[in-house]
């Protein structure tokens, strides 16, 4: 991330200019880290670093939009649901799940399930590699079956498994090769055979739990979102793309 950062500084500034701030590119990088994983304000992040808010601002907005535009963290996207990695077809896994958001526009961005005002989030990650494929965001009214018809049913190959949670009922209309969940009704008990299927299903599924899990350790994305809400994808895709970075890592 340094390394993208500091040619990006030398371009912008290879032409002489006196640099809009005396905040260094390694101060931008860790108060950008520091604003995603402690949501702290802005006020405060200008008194630790002797500046003003505005050069705060500034600086996290750099910081942004450079690592999105470099595309090192860049998530796959749907492509991956085509071909897959290596002409491997995923395994995939999907969840909606939601983040707090302000109140404004009340009606699109009331969540009825949540009882609060969300920005809804579908994360796709491949159950294989449990890497983030893509995510599509939506108004907290939105249901997920709806943010999957929208964005993703037309675009997955048939040769795709799709496990899905009871969020996602009818997917099988769109997506032959889908799993999800039995529901009981009153007047109909599941069979063993369907408990057995919910309970191996559940125990594939908890890893995307886990990786809601993990993008949530950043407080920015599990404290209610102060800012304005155009940002919050470009800030979930970075956040999701560091963490993709880091299970690579790992492996390697």
């Amino acid at each position: 991330m340094l390394e993208i950062l500091d040619q990006a500084f030398v371009e912008l500034h290879k032409f002489g200019g006196k640099p809009p701030s005396k905040l260094r590119v390694e101060d931008r990088l860790l108060l950008t880290l520091q604003y995603w994983r402690e949501y702290r304000t802005l006020e405060h992040l200008a008194y630790e670093y002797d500046t003003v808010v505005s050069n705060i601002h500034k600086a996290i907005e750099w910081v942004e939009n450079t690592l999105i535009q470099a595309g090192a963290f860049r998530l796959p996207g749907k492509k991956t649901l085509i071909v897959g990695e290596k002409n491997r077809k995923p395994s995939l896994l999907m969840c909606g799940t939601s983040y707090r958001t302000s109140k404004k526009k009340q009606e699109d961005w009331y969540s009825g399930k949540k009882k609060r005002h969300t920005i809804k989030t579908m994360i796709v990650i491949d159950l294989h590699t449990l890497e983030i494929l893509f995510i599509v965001q939506a108004e907290g009214s939105v249901h997920d079956f709806t943010m999957y018809k929208d964005s993703t049913g037309s675009a997955v190959s048939s040769d795709v498994k799709v496990k899905v949670d009871s969020g996602f009922q009818g997917i099988a209309a769109f997506h032959a090769n889908s799993e999800v969940p039995f529901k009981k009704s009153k007047n109909r008990p599941l069979t063993k055979e369907e408990k057995a299927f919910n309970r191996r299903l559940v125990r594939e599924r908890i890893a995307i739990e886990h990786v809601n899990r993990e993008i949530k350790v950043f407080k920015i994305m599990s404290d209610r979102y102060r800012n304005r809400r155009r940002r919050h994808g470009l800030r979930m895709n970075l956040i999701c793309a560091i963490r993709n970075s880091e299970i690579n890592h790992s492996k390697g």
